[in-house]
C-alpha cells in the first residue's frame, strides 16, 4: 500500500528559494522551474519507497535522499501511511 506524500511550508519555501536563486544565477526561469520539479517528482515517488533514504542525524523517522547537489530531507510516519518533506536542502547548508 503506497504512503501519502505531503510538502511542509518549509520546504515549500524551499522550492521557491531555489527557483529563485537558479533562476538568478542562470537569467532564465525554466532550467529553474524543471529543477524544482524534478525535485517534487523524486520527493513524490517516496510514496513506493518510504525508506529508501539514509537515517538523518541520528533520528530514526527523519532520512534524506539526495537529488544532485540537493537533499530531501523528509520524515516517514508509519502509522498514517505518510511521508512529510520536511526541507530541500543545498548539501552545502549542513558543511
Amino acid at each position: 500500500m503506497r504512503f501519502t506524500v505531503g510538502i511542509s511550508p518549509q520546504a515549500g519555501q524551499d522550492l521557491e528559494d531555489i527557483v529563485f536563486f537558479i533562476t538568478a544565477r542562470e537569467q532564465d526561469a525554466e532550467p529553474a522551474e524543471r529543477f524544482a520539479s524534478a525535485l517534487v517528482d523524486e520527493a513524490k515517488k517516496l510514496a513506493d519507497f518510504p525508506h529508501r533514504g539514509k537515517v538523518f542525524q541520528r533520528r530514526p523517522n527523519v532520512r534524506r535522499l539526495v537529488h544532485g547537489h540537493y537533499l530531501i530531507v523528509y520524515e516517514v510516519r508509519d502509522k498514517e501511511r505518510h511521508v512529510e518533506i520536511l526541507r530541500f536542502l543545498h548539501g552545502a547548508r549542513l558543511g
